[in-house]
């Protein structure tokens, strides 16, 4: 089989972590993922990354924890083309400054799909480094956009995010110059 059929024939894996402060947001989503589950079958696989199987609905596919040091090895490991964050439109959500899972999935050249509101929406540039849905209610038919008019952009999202984690969210120098700039 040549590599551009087996890529077409590869699902999209989109990768959910769980991190145990996050049930309530995944929770938020079971329509949501049962949807993708029967709509997508063969073309679309979830994964729970560092996840009980017995919080999942049953069926779901997922990854139990790693150790720190293995974290990002096993992220590589699973080969996600995408990472969806699950955020429920609560206080704590829309007042957290922590972005973390966007940089990190950055660093691998994996993009994230994530509700449009702060913090992912001020280093988030829809479909150009990431993906931004509306809310819950428009996420499907936000997802099946994405997967028939911007499946092929995934990759290069996947690279603009990797380009804005080093240049804009690392401590480089022009950073740091920035920072002491606005100090002054």
């Amino acid at each position: 089989m040549s590599e551009s059929k087996k890529q077409k024939s590869d699902p999209l894996v989109i990768g959910v972590i769980c991190n145990g402060y996050n049930l309530d947001d995944i929770r938020y989503y079971d329509n949501e993922f049962r949807l993708i589950d029967k709509l997508f079958k063969e073309n679309v696989k979830v994964i729970f990354i560092g996840a009980d199987g017995e919080t999942l609905p049953s069926g779901t596919e997922y990854t139990k924890p790693v150790s720190v040091n293995h974290y990002f090895k096993h992220i590589h490991a699973l080969k996600v083309d995408l990472l969806f964050i699950p955020l429920q439109p609560t206080e704590y959500n829309i007042t957290s400054e922590n972005h973390n899972k966007f940089t990190e999935a950055a660093m691998f050249g994996i993009p994230v799909m994530v509700l449009n509101q702060y913090p992912y929406n001020d280093v988030i540039k829809d479909k150009r480094n990431g993906f931004l849905y509306e809310s819950r209610e428009t996420f499907i038919t936000e997802l099946k956009e994405l997967l028939v008019e911007h499946l092929p952009h995934i990759k290069v999202c996947g690279s603009n995010a990797y380009e804005t984690t080093t240049f804009r969210l690392s401590y480089n120098d022009e950073n740091i110059l920035q920072i002491l700039t606005a100090l002054d």
